[in-house]
């Protein structure tokens, strides 16, 4: 059973069977009655002999009871509670109804804080925290039946109509004219500040290769040549061959570095046939 926390004036209804068969009981004495509730966590209640309500429908008593009708309700008690019972405070409450011949009862009854009767907000005073149609609080229709699937559309063919078109799959000029045509020029922007950064970095690109082969200067390569070697080493092979002391033998071919020092040489040959040269060695 659930019960609105600070409810007043709350009746329950008990069927009582007899311990000894089980059979519903009837014409019980109300005033055997002990009554007893405890709420959650707190200790119980002291018991109470019920009195007897003048009748069914009788006005709320506390800690009365009746029974409903031995002949077509045989076993069913209305039993009216104390307020303190259903105080705000715990999450529930049991109730208990026992009498010497028949099985002791018990309630679960939850209390909480929403009106399960309340057919308009559950009892709450406003969704959310402020009331409705106020600042904070939920959107309603004053003049009722808002349907807001058809608000939507004739809010839409307001727009339209004000922009001068109409839902066909065109833009409106207006929109065309004011935020698109910012966003565009905005992105148009954008691409010509990138196309400038990119053709500054090529200007830069440029620039430092031209230094490369027109400014800087490297010194000329040592050693025999390498199968595998930078760029910059095979083109200084080739000036240095062309620049530098070259002596030739009938068995040799010797290269030599800017200070006439031999670097490399190769074994040459001639049988009159074929004239040959090895791969360059060491002097």
């Amino acid at each position: 059973m659930i019960v609105l926390k600070g409810a007043t004036d709350v009746t329950t209804y008990f069927v009582l069977r007899l311990a000894a068969t089980g059979v519903e009981a009837t014409g019980l004495t109300i005033t055997n009655f002990d009554l007893q509730y405890t709420r959650s966590g707190v200790a119980p209640t002291a018991k109470v002999d019920a009195t007897a309500l003048a009748a069914t429908d009788s006005a709320h008593g506390d800690n009365q009871a009746i029974e409903i009708d031995a002949t077509d309700q045989p076993g069913l008690y209305r039993v009216d509670w104390p307020d303190a019972a259903f105080a705000t405070g715990v999450r529930e409450v049991i109730l208990t109804v026992k009498c010497a011949t028949v099985f002791t009862e018990h309630l679960r009854v939850a209390l909480v804080s929403y009106n399960d009767q309340d057919g308009v907000r559950m009892g709450l005073t406003a969704l959310p925290n402020a009331a409705a149609d106020a600042a904070g609080g939920l959107p309603i229709s004053d003049a009722g039946g808002l349907d807001l699937d058809a608000q939507i559309g004739t809010d839409i063919d307001a727009i339209l109509v004000d922009t001068g078109t109409t839902l066909d799959g065109r833009i409106p000029a207006a929109l065309v004219s004011g935020r698109i045509d910012a966003s565009v020029g905005a992105m148009a922007a954008n691409v010509v500040t990138a196309a400038a950064t990119a053709a500054d970095f090529l200007a830069e690109v440029n620039a430092e290769v031209v230094d490369c082969l027109n400014v800087d200067t490297y010194a000329e390569p040592t050693g025999v040549p390498a199968a595998t070697a930078t760029l910059t080493s095979k083109i200084g092979r080739l000036h240095q061959a062309l620049r530098n002391q070259i002596t030739i033998t009938d068995t040799k071919k010797i290269f030599y570095d800017d200070s006439a020092v031999a670097l490399w040489e190769k074994d040459l040959s001639d049988d009159a046939t074929t004239y040959a040269e090895t791969e360059g060695n060491a002097p």
